[in-house]
């Protein structure tokens, strides 16, 4: 049976939680070989990294901080409620199709805004 394993990172600057999340991966699989591991991150950035096989990324929509707790939408015309709800509901729907024997959010555990946890609340 194949393990998997699904990562979630609250990328907003910089590229540290998705850097950390594919070290990760990659100590991770050598020794587990049967473990494949999916990537939620807002990172725009993952062209810029060699995935390690059995890794793949789910891109979520890109947040910019604007310092004091708060986020907006760095690229859509959206408010940072709706795009919080696109955020969960991505997230939500990709738990569900990707089934993941584990669940590891990297820095906030509840997502921004909830992202990460309110998806599985019902």
């Amino acid at each position: 049976m194949s393990l998997k394993l699904l990562i979630c990172t609250n990328e907003t600057l910089g590229l540290g939680h998705l850097r950390r999340a594919l070290r990760l991966s990659r100590v991770l699989q050598a020794d587990l070989q049967d473990l494949s591991i999916l990537i939620l991150t807002g990172s725009s950035m993952r062209h810029g990294f060699c995935l390690p096989p059995r890794v793949d990324i789910v891109k979520l929509p890109s947040l910019s901080w604007k310092g004091s707790g708060v986020f907006s939408s760095k690229y859509l015309p959206l408010s940072f409620e709706e795009v919080r709800r696109l955020r969960e509901r991505i997230t939500l729907e990709t738990a569900l199709a990707y089934e993941p024997h584990l669940f590891l959010v990297n820095h906030r555990p509840v997502g921004v805004g909830g992202s990460f946890f309110r998806p599985f609340e019902r």
